[in-house]
């Protein structure tokens, strides 16, 4: 709807309230409040014919855009709570690698150190065990495969030196990745073990 002055000018039609508004929660992250205002803005808008279509969609735009930061950032901060965050989880550790436990042995929580230095434990291996199979079996397998991975790669003076572990990927219940490590009791390893 147009209105013409007497002096024959167009009024100059205002901005939707409820779309700056929108806008201007959208930005500072008032994720809820700024989709409501936008909605109501451009439903205002439709009928009234005022200005701010594109302020209530920003506003719309970024409230979504908020949201899905939030849910980005909540699943980083629940992988990192459960230890398979990539970075120091399981899925980031490679065979040749070293580390220093940084009280329990739990790789989400071990420093990375080079294998030249004195370390705890170092990763020589890595195995994807079958889906099937019962707790006990799927054990019995990973140990099988992590000795003989051992046999294949260590150097002949350190097989008889530390002892094997088989450490299963608990943050995860799904995966069947299987870290095989060596360790040596009671002391620190120097150098890799690795031929």
């Amino acid at each position: 709807m147009t209105y013409v002055m007497p002096d024959g000018q167009n009024p100059e039609r205002r901005t939707n309230a409820f779309a700056v508004v929108s806008l201007v929660l959208g930005l500072v992250g008032g994720v809820g409040l700024s989709a409501i205002f936008g909605y109501i803005a451009l439903g205002q808008i439709k009928r009234s014919g005022e200005k701010g279509k594109k302020l209530a969609i920003a506003g719309i735009v970024l409230s979504v855009a908020w949201v899905v930061g939030y849910c980005a950032f909540a699943s980083k901060m629940t992988d990192l709570a459960n230890g398979s965050a990539p970075g120091f989880g399981y899925e980031s550790v490679r065979a040749g690698e070293c580390f220093n436990w940084a009280g329990n042995k739990d790789f989400a929580n071990a420093e990375k150190v080079p294998c030249g230095e004195s370390h705890d434990v170092e990763v020589f291996g890595l195995v994807n065990l079958e889906k099937d199979g019962s707790e006990i079996q799927q054990q019995s397998q990973a140990f099988e495969r992590c000795q003989q991975l051992f046999k294949l790669d260590a150097k002949s003076e350190s097989q008889s030196e530390p002892t094997l572990a088989v450490n299963f990927d608990l943050g995860n219940r799904n995966s069947k990745r299987v870290l095989c490590v060596v360790e040596r009791p009671g002391g620190k390893l120097t150098g890799s073990v690795l031929k």
